[in-house]
């Protein structure tokens, strides 16, 4: 039996001429790459663009100058002060563009830039082991950078005496979160504010996270995957300036999740202070329901114009499992799930499988439209949905993400969650173009980091 035989709704003409005037005669990973990564891409693009031009403007400089206040690289690069902030702790964290230090609001340049330095990207070794079944336990990831030279952050000013800090007032630093649902993912905005006129320094953040959700990533990288132990530590935050920290998870369950932040700094003297946060995100049960056969201009409709929130769910399919047998998974859980089949396309001389499927989502008495791509290909089994609202997104994934692992361990090709990789890069979190082997050295397509399972 093929992934096809399991539902005769479409006659094979009828599917023919749909998929062909949706343009599905293309190779699977060229169309999804257009549907699925073009705004990733897009993004990632641009903030190269930034990144170049900073490093252009700091070589330019430190040929002049001895310092350069941040507000005139802020100006010439037309970005924010925060922005720019963050983009020159990347810089320096990655050895990006050595020499240089910052000071309250200006930048202190210690010696000129060499081109050897330039464009070092960092190593990720990511291994999968089994692990006990414990639900929030994810795959170990080891991760491994490059060897650099050893970037001084501490704040000098050319050949002075370190700025020691003076006590700080309770207030000084101000601490906001935010928990919104991102293509799929949660995402925690924490902003830190320092009110007073003096830097602080080595900022502690702890994090308490109560309900079923993995952490993924953060940015900027105070700490990456395999390091993550609930807190980090910012380094320092200029006076007068803000430090935004984003964090994104996957939940693993339809449950709400409540994170509880406690951000501590001390002053000269010692004294501790700390401030309190809690942020809840509720993540509904996904409530599908049939719709009538939808026309081909619609469907287009839909998927081009109309639904503009989109996330995927990425998995590498475990060693046991045939790439069709995969789909056919794929496709019991949606139809079961009240989807309506649309169509689909096999290659399968390279095990590549493809499903659309349409439905409705049902949230506070309002119907609106939720289509679901189901694949396989290159190694992987994919969800990618599309929604009218990104919480809406966020349920159907997790609701569908949750019956697949479930699925796995109940046919025995998984014992344990864990035992499921995500697909998604460490260092930026994009979707990774295929499931590379054990010891193969990948590179990640959006951020050039190097990956290693």
């Amino acid at each position: 039996m093929t992934p096809g035989d399991k539902d005769s709704k479409k006659n094979a003409t009828d599917l023919v001429d749909l998929l062909d005037n949706m343009e599905k005669s293309k190779p699977l990973d060229e169309l999804l790459t257009q549907v699925m990564d073009k705004e990733l891409q897009d993004q990632f693009k641009k903030k190269e663009e930034i990144k170049n031009r900073a490093l252009g403007e700091l070589a330019s400089a430190s040929k002049i100058y001895e310092k350069m206040p941040l507000e005139r690289l802020a100006i010439k690069l037309g970005y924010d002060m925060n922005d720019i902030l963050d983009l020159l702790e990347q810089i320096i964290m990655n050895n990006e563009f050595t020499g240089i230090v910052i000071s309250g609001k200006e930048i202190i340049f210690n010696k000129i830039q060499r081109k050897e330095e330039l464009d070092q990207k960092p190593l990720l070794v990511i291994s999968n082991t089994t692990q006990t079944s414990i639900p929030m336990k994810p795959p170990e990831i080891r991760i491994e950078p490059l060897k650099r030279k050893k970037v001084d952050l501490k704040f000098k000013v050319l050949t002075e005496e370190p700025v020691e800090q003076v006590p700080v007032e309770p207030d000084s630093l101000v601490a906001e979160a935010e928990v919104t649902p991102v293509a799929a993912q949660i995402q925690v905005k924490l902003n830190l504010l320092n009110n007073s006129q003096k830097s602080i320094d080595n900022v502690l953040v702890k994090f308490l996270v109560q309900g079923n959700a993995r952490f993924l990533r953060m940015k900027p990288a105070y700490a990456l995957f395999p390091q993550w132990n609930n807190e980090i530590i910012v380094p320092s935050i200029p006076p007068s300036s803000s430090r935004r920290i984003l964090l994104f998870f996957t939940p693993l369950s339809c449950d709400p999740v409540e994170f509880n932040i406690l951000v501590q700094h001390a002053d000269a003297g010692g004294n501790f202070f700390d401030e309190s946060l809690v942020e809840k995100i509720d993540i509904c049960t996904a409530s599908f329901a049939r719709k009538p056969e939808i026309t081909k201009e619609e469907f287009q409709a839909l998927i081009t114009r109309q639904l503009k929130f989109k996330g995927i769910r990425s998995y590498g399919i475990p060693s046991s499992l045939e790439p069709a047998d995969a789909y056919l998974i794929m496709k019991e859980i949606l139809l079961t799930n009240e989807f309506e089949f649309v169509g689909e396309k096999f290659i399968e001389e390279k095990s590549q499988f493809l499903g659309w499927y349409y439905t409705s989502f049902n949230e506070n008495d309002a119907v609106q439209d939720f289509i679901v791509i189901g694949q396989v290909l290159n190694g992987k089994m994919e969800f990618f949905a599309m929604a009218n609202e990104a919480s809406q997104l966020l349920s159907g994934l997790t609701c569908l993400a949750s019956q697949l692992r479930t699925a796995l361990i109940e046919r025995g090709t998984i014992t344990d969650e864990s035992e499921l990789m995500e697909l998604l890069c460490p260092s930026c979190g994009g979707v990774l173009d295929k499931f590379p082997t054990q010891g193969e050295l990948h590179a990640c397509k959006f951020c050039g980091a190097k990956l290693q399972f």
